[in-house]
């Protein structure tokens, strides 16, 4: 009997300190500095064009249709009730191993989301990546960039094509998933 005894004892110590740390990675407080979601890509272009004929007013436009575009991707992202910030933090509660790596001795207590959004992808006008930027404990020791800070990934980065992001909320939501894997070396 007192063989079971320790056994079970043994038994909670292991199972409590397994649910101690899943635990740990759930108190991590995600944040947004950023107010909506943006878009970089389409209007730059469109607004470098016009500024040779209008002047500073077609950069004005191409910022415009950048707006704009977010608005539409903002749109069809609402429609899953799926924010940024919730997918950011079930990641977190499942592990990051780029974030720990890049704290030295601290331990992960605050994520600050400071923009994120799609840009077009380098080199293809007709797919985007996402973007994000992402401080840790409040900027004091290290920000991820993605994607700059993973332009030495041997693999493309997670795309779509542009019209689908614009309408396809489900797919938007997924892109953002599948970017943060790659962010937290998943």
């Amino acid at each position: 009997m007192n063989v079971c005894r320790a056994l079970g004892f043994v038994f909670l110590v292991v199972l409590t300190s397994c649910a101690q740390h899943s635990y740990r990675n759930n108190e991590v407080i995600v944040n947004s500095t950023s107010s909506a979601l943006s878009f970089e890509g389409r209007g730059a272009g469109a607004g470098m064009m016009l500024m040779s004929s209008m002047g500073p007013a077609g950069i004005a436009i191409g910022v415009a249709i950048d707006v704009g575009i977010a608005k539409e991707i903002e749109k069809a992202v609402n429609t899953t009730s799926v924010t940024f910030e919730q997918l950011l933090q079930r990641q977190l509660g499942m592990g990051c191993a780029k974030f720990d790596s890049k704290l030295s001795s601290t331990q992960l207590e605050t994520v600050s989301v400071e923009k994120y959004g799609f840009r077009v992808s380098k080199g293809d006008s007709e797919s985007v990546v996402a973007w994000f930027s992402i401080a840790l404990n409040n900027n004091a020791e290290a920000t991820i960039n993605f994607p700059a800070d993973f332009d030495e990934l041997d693999t493309a980065l997670p795309s779509i094509p542009f019209n689908v992001v614009k309408s396809d909320g489900e797919a938007a939501v997924q892109l953002w998933r599948n970017s943060l894997a790659v962010t937290c070396g998943g």
